[in-house]
């Protein structure tokens, strides 16, 4: 009898739970869906200013909780640029802004550099996505928005505070006394705008996937990708004698567009381009042997391009491949 009860009970319970998940579906589902009426607009504004206006508050009052909050933050600003219409955007920019600086009053420097540029950041995604961009290239567009924008905040805080806000965070965490730290700072930034803008888009997209909004990639996408870590490889090769920072910079965008080029090359299943990477990477060890000794102390680390160069360039071979067997199919 006992035991008869207790499964009734447990079975009550599931039944509960699994109801109250459903009513959290369905209100997940009219939250993330397009607003229409004005009213909708205008609440879902609110919402969306209320959540920037607690992370710019907790920023202000947690130390380093601003290198965290920023990371998700965008995801607040690209899905109301995504799901509002386009006249309430400014709006709501302008009002997340303005909200954000008057709640982030104790601390007015991490609002400039960390919440005010993921804010604008995020709104851009939100509107570029609707356009027919190549994702990885969108991505990309929206992290150098916001390294500019980090930058553009600089000299605001050097007039507002009288301190450089970077050598203040190196020398926080310790990192003064490293060889060229500050030569690769704009690298950590990239790093962490590409993290939040890449969790922007993967959390989006599955949100829109639910609502059946599907974003199809241009089939040109996997053509452009191998290309640009070509280019990005070849120049930050070059640049290694020239100027560090921007050799890096472009080292970067090399791994990031060679790593995107991994796509197209998996879905090939060619065994001889597996083949050709494998011949590639043996010689790019090689080089890096070789070439290692002629590069600057600290611009050593650039020639990691040869590896992206190792996986782009059987990547752009087998598309061209690709391309030109549809061709000939449709002419047969």
């Amino acid at each position: 009898m006992f035991l008869a009860n207790e499964t009734k009970l447990c079975f009550k319970v599931f039944i509960f739970i699994q109801n109250e998940g459903k009513k959290i579906d369905n209100i997940s589902m009219r939250l993330f869906e397009k607003k229409e009426t004005p009213v909708q607009n205008i609440a879902f504004s609110a919402i969306m200013v209320a959540i920037n206006a607690l992370a710019s508050l907790l920023s202000s009052f947690v130390p380093l909780s601003s290198l965290f909050v920023v990371i998700f933050l965008p995801l607040v600003s690209a899905f109301a640029s995504s799901l509002l219409k386009k006249i309430y955007i400014p709006i709501y920019l302008l009002a997340s802004i303005a909200i954000s600086l008057l709640s982030g009053m104790y601390d007015l420097s991490n609002v400039i550099f960390y919440i005010i540029p993921a804010i604008i950041s995020g709104t851009l995604y939100g509107l570029l996505s609707s356009f027919r961009i190549p994702l990885g290239i969108l991505i990309l567009l929206v992290s150098l928005l916001n390294i500019g924008l980090n930058y553009l905040t600089l000299p605001i805080l050097k007039a507002i505070y009288g301190i450089d806000f970077i050598e203040s965070a190196i020398t926080l965490i310790g990192l003064s006394d490293r060889p060229h730290i500050y030569e690769i700072v704009p690298c950590f930034i990239f790093v962490l705008s590409l993290v939040e803008t890449s969790l922007s888009n993967l959390v989006i997209q599955l949100e829109f996937k639910k609502l059946n909004i599907s974003r199809i990639d241009l089939a040109i996408s996997w053509f452009i990708y191998p290309c640009m870590a070509i280019v990005s490889a070849a120049f930050a090769l070059g640049l290694g004698f020239v100027n560090l920072a921007t050799g890096a910079i472009f080292l970067l965008f090399s791994v990031y567009f060679s790593f995107l080029s991994l796509v197209p090359l998996i879905r090939a299943k060619t065994w001889w381009l597996y083949l050709m990477v494998a011949a590639l990477c043996i010689i790019s060890f090689m080089l890096n042997a070789i070439l290692n000794k002629y590069y600057p102390e600290g611009g050593k680390l650039l020639l990691i391009g040869f590896y992206s160069f190792s996986v782009a360039f059987p990547s752009l071979l087998g598309r061209i491949l690709l391309i030109l067997k549809e061709r000939k199919a449709k002419n047969d």
